[in-house]
């Protein structure tokens, strides 16, 4: 996880994992609601390994693409003080 928070070029230590660790749940969530909310009705008819594949694989792209890059900006400053 310290690669979500670490700054390009920067050899700034990764913020404590207690930091981390709330800064993912806070991006995790959202997207387990509205995955719960759209992705996952639509996938009943799947087989679950074959679901839960989707779900892992949409939610891990969404991770590190959208959420944890927006979080990370947002709590810069209580991350790395």
């Amino acid at each position: 996880m310290e690669t979500w928070f670490a700054k390009p070029g920067s050899t700034r230590p990764a913020p404590p994992r207690w930091k981390m660790a709330i800064s993912a749940t806070l991006a995790i969530y959202p997207i387990s609601v509205l995955g719960s909310l759209f992705l996952v009705p639509r996938l009943t008819g799947l087989p679950l390994l074959l679901s839960s594949a989707v779900v892992a694989c949409v939610f891990n792209v969404l991770m590190t693409y959208v959420a944890m890059p927006a979080v990370s900006r947002l709590l810069r400053g209580w991350l790395t003080p």
